[in-house]
């Protein structure tokens, strides 16, 4: 199926869907989503709360109970100061979830991000490492059914691939839109089943593809459940392209143990 016709056959399925979301905690306001002044997170004029070493955003999908046990989606956003665009991005996402988003440090420009634009690939690692501890520090601290789903935008996407590589005892799903992957950094064999999946861009150098591809053709190799998409499509993720490439898979997989 071409690449074009996918995308406007699955957006207009998930246009249609409908639902209400309920705010536990977001960077700058109160859990009830009032403006806190200086108050940056829940409420107690402490900041943002913590999982581990990490400030984070909290929501549930619909109006789940966010007290219950739920699936729990953890999003990694490209580079922005907050949580309030990717809780646009699910705005009508119809199955009960929990939605957690690690906010990242402050750098250049006061734009939230997780690594720097340049880094080497030990500072991935590193992050990666830090990263998989705010995943068990979620399953621990929250009633969560099942496994943990990724989703990385944009230059997380890279983060989201090695989060379903290297912590798949607590991943079951890694989304990556966005962002490229390197053989180098494929382990030998998967600890548990995981499914990954990556969109690369088509404006992105040759060489970059064919790294990634080769990386892809690796992980297969060694027994991951992993699979490669190349097209063209624009960064920062738009909404619409959130929802048309990622809320079927996401719908599809949550709930699932």
């Amino acid at each position: 199926m071409a690449l074009g016709k996918f995308f406007v056959t699955v957006f207009a399925t998930a246009a249609t869907l409908a639902g209400a979301g309920y705010l536990i905690s977001t960077f700058g306001q109160t859990p009830n989503g009032n403006s806190s002044g200086n108050d940056n997170g829940n409420g107690n004029g402490n900041g943002p709360p913590k999982l581990g070493s990490w400030e984070f955003a909290e929501w549930t999908t619909t109006a789940a109970d966010p007290t219950v046990e739920l699936p729990a989606i953890v999003v990694l956003h490209d580079a922005d100061n907050g949580d309030a665009d990717i809780r646009a991005m699910f705005n009508g996402f119809e199955s009960p979830a929990r939605i957690l988003v690690p906010l990242g440090t402050l750098g250049t420009g006061q734009k939230r991000s997780y690594i720097e634009p340049q880094a080497d690939m030990l500072a991935l690692q590193k992050v990666s490492l830090a990263l998989q501890d705010f995943l068990f520090a979620i399953l621990k601290e929250r009633k969560v059914k099942g496994r943990l789903i990724v989703v990385g935008l944009g230059s997380s996407g890279t983060l989201a691939t090695a989060l379903g590589l290297f912590a798949s005892l607590a991943v079951r799903q890694a989304y990556a839109l966005g962002g490229s992957y390197n053989a180098s950094s494929v382990p030998l064999a998967p600890q548990a089943q995981v499914k990954i999946r990556q969109w690369l861009q088509s404006v992105l150098s040759k060489s970059v593809q064919d790294a990634t591809t080769e990386a892809f053709k690796l992980m297969t190799s060694r027994g991951f459940n992993a699979e490669l998409l190349i097209g063209d499509f624009d960064l920062p993720v738009t909404t619409a392209l959130f929802k048309a490439w990622l809320w079927p898979e996401l719908l599809q997989g949550v709930g699932e143990a």
